[in-house]
């Protein structure tokens, strides 16, 4: 069982923290993983054998940028909503 702790930068709410706990920790041969949102990182507990450090810095990545993808479109839509309702 190899500890280790991983930066995961891009974090902007407790979703995002929450998201990556559970997506991760339900990862093969992850026995645990504590996010901290406010030190932007995480301690995760694996077991070499079934899971290499890639693929949980990969699934990390990918939530990370998903989330932050989802907000980005949901400011776009706000924005476009409110200059609509403006020029009305």
């Amino acid at each position: 069982m190899r500890k280790e702790l991983f930066d995961i930068k891009g974090m902007s709410c407790s979703a995002c923290s929450a998201r990556i706990e559970k997506v991760v920790g339900k990862m093969k041969g992850v026995a645990s993983i504590n996010v901290n949102l406010l030190k932007n990182n995480a301690h995760i507990a694996y077991d070499e054998a079934i899971v290499d450090e890639a693929s949980i810095i990969a699934k990390s990545l990918a939530l990370v940028l998903l989330l932050m993808l989802r907000k980005l479109k949901f400011r776009l839509l706000l924005w476009i909503w409110r200059r609509r309702k403006w020029q009305s």
